[in-house]
């Protein structure tokens, strides 16, 4: 292949490598967070209760507006369950690091919003693991295929060294080994 080819593909490989710098930085960073994360504390949940009195009008028959009074009471994050029962209805909202469930009585309209917080730590965990992050799985897929071409073009451009070729598949084939002997010992 000539010159030229190479040099593109060295561009491409070293912007590739810029543009997914800060997401390699934060998956890393937050993976070894995430290992470590009950030995160390950082998920740790706080919990909030609030409780009000709905009017008939706000908790029956319009979802829109008990979710809207719901929010007015400090639930946040995206619904991701709605229960009407016979007796009471219940609520969840989620986003990364917190819950909010709520509980609206239908006899009387009495609503217990419980909100639970995990703190900053554990916005990071989940953002790794692409819980309650609503289209966040867009830039972990995004970051994915980044890491994908990063690594096939470095690969790519390590063979075509002649003189560090060999050095370069001793250093592969070791990693590979590596991660398989790795597997096979520490995984459950």
């Amino acid at each position: 292949m000539s010159s030229n080819f190479w040099q593109v593909l060295r561009t491409v490989h070293i912007h590739l490598s810029l543009a997914s710098f800060v997401m390699l930085l934060f998956f890393g960073i937050s993976g070894v967070l995430l290992v470590h994360a009950a030995e160390w504390g950082l998920d740790l949940a706080r919990s909030e209760h609030r409780t009000a009195t709905f009017s008939a009008p706000e908790f029956t028959g319009d979802r829109l507006a008990l979710v809207e009074a719901l929010r007015r009471h400090g639930a946040v994050g995206a619904v991701t369950d709605f229960d009407d029962g016979e007796e009471e209805i219940r609520v969840t909202f989620e986003r990364p690091s917190q819950r909010c469930d709520a509980r609206i009585g239908k006899q009387d309209g009495a609503m217990e919003l419980t909100i639970e917080s995990r703190g900053a730590w554990a916005l990071f965990l989940d953002l790794h693991t692409g819980k309650g992050g609503g289209a966040w799985w867009i830039a972990i897929d995004l970051a994915g295929v980044l890491w994908a071409l990063v690594a096939a073009t470095g690969l790519a451009l390590w063979l075509q060294l002649k003189r560090r070729r060999v050095v370069g598949i001793f250093w592969l084939a070791f990693g590979t080994i590596a991660s398989v002997a790795l597997f096979f010992v520490l995984a459950p």
